[in-house]
This record gives C-alpha cells, structure tokens and sequence, in this order.
C-alpha cells in the first residue's frame, strides 16, 4: 500500500510540476478516458526539512483531456 501511495505522489507530483507554468491552464495531451481513475481532488503529503508538507491537487477533465 505504501509503494501505491508513494508511486501516485511520485507521478502527481511530476503531473503537478510538469503543468506549473503560466500554460497551467491549459489542458495536457492526455485522453480522460485513459487517466479517469485519477480525476478529483487530491491531497499529497510529501516529506520536506519541517516534516510532512500536504499539498491540494485538482485533476479535472478540460475538453476531454486532463488538465491539473
């Protein structure tokens, strides 16, 4: 279970970076058919030098493609 939670902050956390530029608004190349599990809000915790950081993410759908 720790593995899963690890590898979803892993991969939110690349979708999360990967879309933080002025562009943000746009949506990715991604099908929401192909990543409809991941839409929703989500809660990330990730370790930082004071300890457990939680951070908000979005996954939505944006003209059928996945936007964060």
């Amino acid at each position: 279970m720790r593995r899963l939670i690890a590898a979803f902050a892993v991969a939110g956390a690349g979708l999360w970076l990967s879309m933080a530029t002025p562009a943000a608004e746009q949506a990715s190349t991604l099908d929401t058919a192909k990543a409809k599990a991941w839409v929703g809000e989500w809660v990330l915790t990730m370790e930082g030098r004071r300890g457990p950081q939680e951070r908000p993410l979005t996954i939505t759908d944006m003209g059928g493609k996945i936007a964060a």
